[in-house]
């Protein structure tokens, strides 16, 4: 985060368990502490991915990815370091697949994401969108932008605010 931890979400490791284990490590004394679990009920499978967003210096920005058992997920969350505590936002519009990585990336005030994911978790698995981020540190709205391949070749535009 440009300072003196890294963050990191122990995910997935046993098929059958759902884990959200979240901690920090601090360079210095190098040493961990655990923080607040990930609140997902299926927790961090496959796909699940953390960004930190230096425009908003107190948000660390997390997909859970699918659930232990492979099943498709939704959950998209922000941590706030100041307040120590996780926010649940707006599910993504497009499932998170398994077996595949989606991402997180911040660019010029947005965050990226792209499915990455198979077909069969919807939304043709190659679906991207962009979420605005309010220009204020707090995050009070976002806009969702939806750029999908869908028929290949052409290019579809969809945009819709949400409240968190």
């Amino acid at each position: 985060t440009g300072g003196e931890y890294l963050y990191a979400l122990r995910g997935e490791y046993m098929e059958t368990t759902p884990n959200g284990e979240f901690a920090r490590y601090h360079l210095p004394t190098e040493t961990w502490e655990e923080l607040p679990s990930l609140p997902d009920p299926d927790g961090v499978g496959d796909g699940g991915s953390l960004l930190y967003v230096s425009d908003n210096s107190d948000s660390i920005f997390a997909l859970s990815g699918g659930a232990a058992d492979e099943s498709f997920g939704k959950g998209f969350f922000r941590f706030s370091v100041t307040d120590d505590a996780w926010e649940r936002l707006a599910d993504l519009p497009c499932p998170i697949g398994y077996y595949v990585g989606n991402r997180l990336a911040y660019s010029d005030g947005s965050i990226y994401y792209w499915q990455g994911g198979t077909k069969s978790a919807g939304c043709g698995g190659d679906a991207f969108y962009r979420l605005e981020l309010a220009s204020s540190t707090s995050l009070s709205t976002l806009i969702i932008n939806e750029i999908e391949m869908n028929p290949p070749g052409e290019i579809g535009r969809a945009s819709r605010r949400v409240r968190v």
